[in-house]
């Protein structure tokens, strides 16, 4: 019983951090949008993109991601995720271009 309990705890653990990041990294997007358009001398629709494409690359695969999952198994699809995700933010902090933030979006999913 107290190994059950563990495990429920690991997975509950393991779920509120990705939930977290998820929530976290759009949030940081909002409030890094006038820091992005001063620092890359950015136009309005340029950082009306920036934000668009975040939210466009979380919709459109999550309908198949969801389903790859159930097919391929979630466990092993979460941590490929959690890892493409580790791979994309250090690249976020490793590269300095407004063309790599925008690509970026594409390994958030």
């Amino acid at each position: 019983m107290n190994e059950n309990l563990k495990d429920k705890r690991g997975i509950v653990f393991s779920l509120l951090i990705a939930s977290f990041l998820a929530s976290f990294l759009g949030s940081a997007i909002n409030i890094a949008i006038p820091i992005i358009g001063k620092e890359f001398k950015l136009d309005n629709v340029a950082l009306t993109w920036l934000n668009t494409s975040f939210q466009l690359s979380s919709a459109t695969f999550l309908l198949f991601f969801g389903k790859l999952a159930d097919i391929k198994g979630r466990s092993k699809l979460y941590y490929l995720g959690i890892s493409v995700f580790a791979v994309g933010v250090f690249f976020l902090f490793s590269l300095g271009t407004i063309y790599f933030y925008f690509s970026r979006e594409l390994f958030r999913v």
